[in-house]
């Protein structure tokens, strides 16, 4: 059995066992207190809240009311709205579409704003991932239809992204401009995404002259616009690649020492680039391509018939994207996907009288399913900017975190795809070299950290023997340096739960510090 579908297996089985009541407890909140008098931290830096998932027991909490900034952390708030939103059973879907008038054929690729899709860090080795692997594959596929069909030339092809509007973005934010340029962890979200928008570019080398563009992939027509790098052995390897002032154009400058690695560039104007790396590719197979453009707003709907295949990819993937990868565009894909579900009665194509989904519709479509999630009006608890936590303007509490953990679990159509998606202790994601000196034996750890700028925030969920389950959110602003000693705090908390669902018996471990993980800022926290 696959590692994914068992843990789904384990993880309904636990929350199913929510209802078996609550363990006789330690005390659990003097040591969290304990805890947080070693740390030494300023009264109102440090908000937690320790929840029993049944029976909604406020274990132990401080500043619990307090708003904080999320870094990551907001993408428990997000993924959830999402599995509200659009339901455990959705997917993205991204069809090709052929309508044949006469002799004039027009192929339309219709986005569905997936941001997984051709992404080589979503795949699974068990197929889980969704039906496609790369752009070559998926075009070797699709070749394969239409010869089938007769099809030997598209006289038009069109990318219709129309799905999003063309804000990618959050417009005027601080944070998103100041990172957008540099990395991959701050690209836009867009109707039709190529490999996350990041685009793995590996520089030709060759000695005492000047690097160039040797394999990008996918096969995004990238053009040089300036080069003045250099290939030399003997001088400081200073290169570095720069975005020209045209879409699609690098720049080359520094000295390329050696053969390189791929090296990740943002890809920040997906949709031209994307019809014109089709067309090319298509042409290549033997069925020539005469013109592409973009979809206009006053476009009808596109027609035809879906060339198979689909390419699909089930919203499990898109949320372990979010949670244990910590990949900004997953979860901001799904605040759009979110927005054009909720402004657009099922089955409205994407035409003129479309909807996109925007960042307005969809953090209002996201508050509206928290709200009824709580039951009560979200205002005051939340403040939204984006769904992934990299502007610095979102702040939430520890006690609507916690307490949203905790409805999750007890919610068996979707505790498992939910915690599912979390990242773990010791396994690969962005746990994966927290907790390297915890004793957490006999309970199952699930969490999404959280960093940017002064802010370390951990928040998941802890189940133990017999499907007790404990919510934890543990949000640290204002750091002045301590993020390490916020992470040890962090886990102190989690590793304290972990005694309490152990029982009576379990000692508590001796005060220890974190081992230093990746953070990125903004970036897979």
């Amino acid at each position: 059995m696959p590692a994914r579908r068992a843990l789904r297996r384990i993880l309904a089985a636990a929350c199913a066992l929510l209802v078996a009541g609550t363990a006789p407890a330690r005390d659990l909140a003097g040591e969290i207190r304990g805890a947080m008098m070693r740390a030494k931290f300023d009264s109102t830096s440090v908000g937690f809240a320790i929840v029993d998932c049944h029976s909604e027991q406020v274990l132990a909490a401080s500043n619990a009311t307090g708003l904080y900034i999320p870094a990551s952390n907001l993408k428990v708030v997000t993924t959830a709205a999402a599995l509200d939103v659009l339901g455990p059973d959705f997917a993205f879907e991204t069809r090709l579409l052929v309508a044949r008038s006469g002799e004039r054929t027009v192929a339309t690729l219709v986005g569905a704003g997936d941001p997984a899709l051709f992404d080589p860090e979503a795949l699974q080795s068990d197929g889980s991932h969704g039906n496609w692997t790369t752009v070559t594959a998926a075009v070797d596929a699709w070749t394969q239809t239409l010869r089938g069909a007769g099809v030997a030339r598209i006289d038009e092809f069109i990318v219709d992204a129309r799905i999003f509007d063309s804000e990618p973005i959050p417009t005027g934010d601080a944070k998103w401009l100041k990172n957008r340029d540099d990395g991959v962890y701050a690209v836009g979200v867009w109707g039709l995404n190529i490999a996350a928008n990041a685009v793995m570019v590996t520089p030709s080398w060759s000695a005492n002259g000047r690097p160039g563009l040797a394999v990008v992939e996918p096969p995004i027509p990238f053009r040089i616009s300036a080069n003045s790098a250099t290939c030399n052995p003997k001088l400081k390897g200073t290169f570095a690649m720069g975005f020209g002032k045209a879409p699609g154009t690098l720049t080359l400058a520094g000295n390329l020492q050696r053969k390189s690695d791929p090296i990740a560039v943002a890809l920040h104007q997906p949709l031209a680039l994307a019809g014109e790396m089709f067309a090319a590719e298509f042409t290549r197979r033997g069925i020539s391509v005469s013109g592409w453009r973009v979809a206009a707003a006053t476009d009808p709907a596109a027609a035809g018939a879906a060339v198979e295949p689909v390419l699909r990819t089930p919203i499990a993937t898109v949320l372990r994207g979010a949670n244990t990868d910590s990949k900004n565009i997953y979860a901001e894909a799904l605040v759009k996907r979110m927005g054009a579900h909720a402004a657009n009665a099922p089955g409205t194509g994407l035409g003129p009288g479309f909807r996109p989904g925007s960042w307005t519709n969809g953090l209002a479509a996201m508050t509206d399913a928290l709200t009824r999630r709580m039951v009560t009006e979200c205002t005051g608890r939340l403040c939204l900017t984006d769904g992934s936590g990299l502007s610095a303007e979102n702040r939430v509490t520890p006690d609507f975190t916690v307490r949203l953990l905790a409805s999750m679990a007890r919610d068996n159509r979707v505790a498992a795809p939910y915690f599912a998606s979390f990242a773990r202790p010791r396994e690969p994601g962005t746990l994966q070299r927290r907790f390297s000196n915890a004793k957490l034996d006999g309970v199952a750890v699930y969490g999404k950290s959280g960093y940017i700028n002064e802010a370390s925030c951990l928040s998941g969920v802890v189940i133990g023997p017999g499907g007790r389950a404990i919510a934890y959110s543990v949000l640290c602003n204002d750091l002045r340096g301590r993020v390490r000693e916020a992470k040890a705090l962090q886990e102190d908390v989690v590793e304290a739960i972990a005694r309490e669902l152990r029982g009576p018996s379990a000692a508590p471990a001796n005060p220890r510090t974190a081992a230093a993980d990746d953070d990125r800022t903004g970036s897979r926290n």
